[in-house]
């Protein structure tokens, strides 16, 4: 069970959880229909009510432009997801985006680095986004990291995976009214994937750790206004 069907099931956040990802097996991942909260992922439509001309919009347009099988361009995951927080203002969204991936397995270089200027952008307009509204305003934290790393140059940067030690080794950020603006931080003790799920919990007031001991334990630095 993922922290966000965890969320789910709390009155709290029933009904506002809510997970969109490039990838077109993000949904099962999150096993949305089990977990019972909206996902969408891949080239399915958004159909969750109301849909939009700009949601109808949308969802035409990504059927329509496909170059990779199981995968749109961020751009029609992004504003999908973007229009979503707008109609419905879920409490807790998961956000997957993967062009970069795409283009990097590639070998293209230049594309690569677009994508990820153009995700620095998404992140920028979501930030902007969620602030103009009551609800989220000083209230919001975005955690954003990669699922993996990637080789070296020249040319094991395109691939990832046990073979290529390298990409074991990800980024994170993280920002938010919890949180001390601490900058770009190397020289600390190893963070790892599998504390995002208990730290993401504590910033809402959950234990998660305490509830999956096999999950790992919040992140102290991220929390650090917590509770002050």
């Amino acid at each position: 069970m993922t922290v966000l069907e965890w969320l789910n099931q709390k009155p709290a956040y029933h009904g506002k959880v809510a997970a969109f990802g490039a990838w077109g097996v993000i949904s099962s991942i999150v096993n949305s229909q089990r977990a019972g909260f909206v996902a969408n992922s891949g080239y399915e439509p958004l159909t969750a009510a109301p849909v939009t001309d700009r949601l109808a919009l949308l969802n035409a347009l990504k059927d329509e432009t496909r170059i990779w099988d199981d995968e749109p361009f961020d751009s029609f995951t992004f504003h999908t997801a973007l229009e979503y927080v707008k109609l419905h203002r879920p409490r807790v969204l998961y956000l997957s985006l993967g062009e970069t991936d795409e283009w990097a397995h590639r070998g293209d270089y230049a594309l690569y680095l677009r994508s990820a200027h153009r995700v620095d952008q998404y992140l920028k307009e979501l930030w902007e986004t969620v602030q103009t509204v009551d609800q989220y305003r000083g209230k919001t934290t975005l955690i954003f990291l990669t699922d993996h790393g990637r080789g070296p140059a020249p040319v094991e940067w395109k691939s990832h995976g046990e073979k290529i030690a390298e990409s074991k080794y990800i980024w994170m950020a993280f920002m938010g009214p919890d949180t001390r603006a601490l900058g770009e931080r190397t020289k600390v003790a190893p963070v790892t994937q599998n504390l995002i799920a208990a730290t993401l919990a504590a910033l809402l007031g959950e234990d998660y750790a305490g509830a999956v001991p096999k999950a790992g334990k919040p992140i102290q630095d991220v929390l650090s206004s917590v509770g002050n």
